[in-house]
């Protein structure tokens, strides 16, 4: 999978995951989400501060046109975590007793990953002024969070379509 001008996904040798998020993003309006992810791949290999910047944007903007869609009320705060718990309650995504305990846990990592992906825009991200010592970032580690940002982006979007 490769993201070309316009957030466009092109499929070559695409894996399932891959093929259901270009599905999904073709069924929808999704520009602002398809924007994000195309700065996101684009600035890992030269500017990975940005890329952890964009991973968190790609979040913030499914959750607002999500809440948008549906006519929720908008949280106040409109940082990732607040969307996304608006987002995660509307879909019954909230890691609850009722749930088995394997299907608790991996909600729970949802959350844990967005709050995760937040603190990293806030610290690692290029969103604040650095100081004269600006904390060290791997590629790795910014196509990580890019990474996760796409699958929570998938499924949701499936849940969501479903």
């Amino acid at each position: 999978m490769s993201y070309q001008t316009n957030g466009r996904i092109s499929l070559a040798g695409a894996t399932p995951v891959a093929v259901t998020l270009n599905d999904l993003l073709k069924n929808g309006d999704f520009v602002s989400v398809e924007r994000e992810f195309e700065r996101a791949y684009q600035q890992l290999e030269g500017d990975p501060h940005a890329a952890i910047t964009a991973a968190c944007a790609i979040i913030e903007a499914l959750c607002k046109t999500y809440i948008e869609s549906f006519e929720l009320e908008m949280p106040s705060k409109q940082s990732v975590v607040p969307l996304w718990r608006t987002v995660q309650s509307h879909l019954g995504l909230s890691p609850d007793a009722t749930l088995a305990e394997d299907q608790r846990k991996v909600l729970q990592g949802l959350a844990s990953i967005v709050d995760g992906i937040g603190a990293f825009r806030t610290h690692i991200g290029s969103a604040h002024g650095r100081g004269m010592f600006p904390p060290n970032l791997t590629i790795a580690e910014a196509r990580l969070a890019v990474n996760a940002a796409h699958t929570i982006v998938t499924f949701i979007m499936e849940r969501w379509h479903r």
